[in-house]
């Protein structure tokens, strides 16, 4: 039995591993990569405004994904602003002059006359710092009082139950080969719950390390993540600062939203599952750009949201598509019409956007665990996907 590993097939072999649909070639598909604690998702494709210039068309795909821990705020800053307020502001040196107390020290000075006085009592003198004067970038670092301009203070638990993320893609035509790419990446804090059956969401409220008022990332010095899953590893994992939004902040907004209305209905959204170990992707085609997926997408009974058709897959090793051929695969649940979907996602460095190609139908009870193979879950997968992730990474503006 041969043993395929995700690669650049053409579409014509693919088509010979499984002929199910009558198209000559195997449709181009986006697979987005989900967050392990992802709760829910939806997509959508409306314009885009970046640079102030508006994009035609864009695909933002959002998740909701609670963090299993809380995030972890660095006091400190960076930044000459936050630095005022966080060390110069109260400072008895963070003016233009300063009082001495000179009693008992025997200072002498000359008088108008020349004649030589002990001074005694409180005297006034140029502050010996500065930032009063001329701001934080003319002082010396550490300052006066020892402190630098990047210093680590104390650790500031983040509270991370309700944070969301989202990723934007500008959408080419079809005649374009790089259809989709990567613009943007969001991150905000944001209620997500089940209200008669319908994934109902809170009003955004504001995330530490993102700006006002589109909720865009502020990586600092890390890599911008290619997918939600590294955005949301990678923004959890870092060292956050004040430099945007206050701990305070941060967490009054937590506390705000946990007690926010849920009063927005997201129709569209996709529940995922919460207890399944595997890997979790949305596979998503726009009949702008991908015609034919989404025609073969549309009539399998996915979600189905203007001229964009999405459904949730999840991922499985040494799947057998033919008694010849094993191969990882993503696939979906069992569809309205009664089958799966099975897709292959191939990597490719040209493309900003994960690409994947549709592999075919197969029935409800076709096997996808081989029944000598343990139970695979995310981390073979997230080994090979989070590579950009450093162990709790600092970021900084």
């Amino acid at each position: 039995m041969k043993i395929l590993s995700s690669g650049p097939l053409t579409d014509y072999f693919l088509y010979i591993l499984m002929s199910t649909f009558t198209p000559s070639e195997a449709p181009a598909v986006p697979i987005e990569f989900l967050p392990e604690t992802a709760i829910a998702v939806e997509a959508e494709v409306k314009p885009l405004s970046l640079d102030h210039k508006v994009h035609t068309n864009g695909l933002i795909i959002t998740a909701w994904a609670p963090a299993k821990r809380s995030m972890i705020g660095i006091e400190g800053s960076s930044d000459p602003d936050n630095f005022v307020s966080n060390y110069c502001e109260g400072c008895r040196y963070y003016t233009d002059e300063v009082e001495i107390d000179v009693t008992g020290e025997d200072v002498e000075v000359d008088d108008s006359e020349g004649n030589v006085c002990t001074v005694r009592g409180t005297v006034y003198a140029y502050s010996p710092c500065g930032s009063y004067e001329n701001g934080v970038s003319e002082i010396s670092m550490p300052c006066l009082m020892g402190h630098e301009l990047n210093e680590d203070g104390d650790e500031t638990d983040l509270y991370s139950k309700y944070m969301a993320y989202s990723i934007a893609y500008a959408v080419r035509d079809s005649s374009t080969y790089n259809q989709y790419i990567h613009i943007d990446e969001y991150a905000f804090q944001q209620h997500c719950d089940l209200v008669d059956d319908v994934v109902t969401v809170t009003d955004k409220y504001r995330s530490v390390n993102t700006f006002d008022p589109r909720h865009n990332i502020c990586w600092g010095d890390n890599t911008p993540g290619d997918s939600l899953l590294q955005i949301e590893d990678i923004f959890v994992k870092s060292d956050a600062n004040e430099d945007l939004l206050s701990f305070y902040s941060h967490n009054d907004n937590a506390n705000d939203v946990e007690n926010a209305e849920l009063n927005d209905p997201r129709p569209y959204a996709i529940v995922l599952s919460t207890t399944n170990e595997r890997a979790q992707a949305l596979v998503c085609a726009s009949a702008l750009t991908m015609p034919k997926a989404f025609l073969l997408l549309a009539s399998s009974g996915v979600t189905l949201r203007d001229s964009l058709a999405y459904v949730k897959v999840s991922y499985y090793q040494d799947v057998a598509v033919t008694d010849d051929v094993v191969m990882n695969v993503w696939a979906t649940d069992v569809l309205p019409i009664g089958k799966r979907l099975l897709f292959m996602d191939l990597p490719n460095e040209e493309l900003e956007f994960s690409n994947g190609s549709l592999l075919g139908q197969v029935p409800a009870d076709f096997q996808l665990l081989p029944p000598s193979s343990p139970w695979p879950g995310i981390t073979e997968l997230g080994k090979r996907l989070v590579n950009k992730t450093l162990e709790r990474p600092k970021t900084t503006v």
